[in-house]
């Protein structure tokens, strides 16, 4: 980018006529994308290690905005070098040059990063972590749950069309038959382990469950439904706090008027310590 904005200033050439520098742009764009397409290997991208995938498809991302910065970096960074030059600021649409690049980033979030995301959450659903006879139940149904995605990613993994066209309606249609599983099963993921959290005794136990599976929630339905369980739940405890808490009133209130009022507040008192050192 630096050698791109120096050539506009220091350039008759370049500056006589602007169109070159957006098609010189284009032209860099285009390569870089090329460039990436062959490190991804998007015939192979969902046959491989899913891990070693992602870290690759993060870095080809990074690499596309470190490009994108650099021209706002270089623009603002831009001296002409005479009177001249001075009198062709740099003054260049982003849309313009960045078109492909824009295009690929959106493509890209809506599609492959989505593929990722879900199956990073599936593929990891720590079923092993429910051992005991209570959460046996829950734990079939997350089993389930993952077995149903592991179906619809299988899709993916046998394909031979190349994953990174957008103009591919193998694709295309494919991942749609996989968004629309996945709005069916992140509400469900999400009552499940809430359910888990609820079911858990005691309290420790629960705080254990939601910390387990604290990663699994974070798809936006699934933490949705997660969210309004638990809030339910906290809302019944208070409930039920707040109840005591006028039995509790109530009954230091009928001690006030006793007569006996010293020996019941003694004799109560030495219930709650007998409680507490229970």
């Amino acid at each position: 980018m630096q050698l791109i904005t120096s050539s506009w200033v220091q350039s008759k050439y370049y500056r006589s006529v602007p169109s070159r520098i957006i098609v010189l742009v284009q032209k860099i764009c285009c390569l870089l994308i090329e460039k990436i397409n062959e490190f991804l290997d998007p015939l192979t991208l969902f046959k491989g290690d899913r891990d070693n995938t992602q870290i690759k498809v993060k870095l080809s991302l990074d690499v596309l905005n470190l490009l994108i910065k650099s021209y706002y970096e270089c623009r603002e960074q831009i001296q002409p070098s005479d009177i001249e030059a001075s009198s062709y600021p740099w003054e260049f649409q982003m849309k313009e040059f960045f078109l492909s690049l824009n295009l690929l980033f959106r493509d890209w979030r809506k599609f492959i990063k989505e593929i990722f995301s879900a199956a990073e959450v599936y593929f990891n659903i720590p079923c092993e972590k429910l051992i005991g006879l209570q959460q046996a139940p829950y734990k079939k149904r997350l089993e389930e749950l993952k077995s149903t995605f592991i179906e619809i990613y299988n899709k993916f993994e046998v394909s031979l069309y190349n994953a990174l066209d957008l103009q591919c309606k193998a694709f295309i249609e494919d991942f749609d038959a996989f968004s629309l599983k996945l709005q069916e099963l992140d509400p469900k993921l999400g009552i499940a382990v809430g359910q888990i959290c609820l079911t858990s005794k005691p309290s420790e136990e629960a705080f254990k469950m939601a910390t387990i599976f604290q990663d699994i929630v974070k798809r936006r339905s699934a933490q949705k439904e997660f969210k309004n369980l638990l809030a339910s739940h906290i809302v019944n405890i208070y409930v039920d706090f707040l109840k005591a808490k006028e039995s509790y009133n109530n009954f230091i209130a009928l001690l006030d008027k006793s007569d006996k009022r010293i020996i019941y507040k003694k004799t109560f008192l030495l219930f709650l310590v007998h409680c507490n050192g229970q």
